[in-house]
């Protein structure tokens, strides 16, 4: 298999669970965004924790694919 045939199995392959992944942790995070009181500090905190889990999640994934 040469490195192009990898890169393409790569692709398919692992990524589909590297996106339900990412889209798991994007839900969670704006399910927490909802359920979130706008006076709970520590509860906002989370939620901002949550997002910028998710988004360095896609941001390296999308490195990581050469995008």
């Amino acid at each position: 298999m040469n490195e192009n045939e990898n890169n393409n199995t790569f692709r398919s392959g692992d990524s589909v669970h590297i996106a339900a992944d990412m889209t798991e942790m994007l839900l969670r995070a704006i399910i927490m965004d909802k359920e979130t009181k706008n006076d709970d500090w520590f509860k906002i905190g989370n939620v901002k924790l949550a997002y910028c889990t998710a988004i360095i999640s896609c941001k390296k994934f999308h490195d990581k694919i050469g995008h």
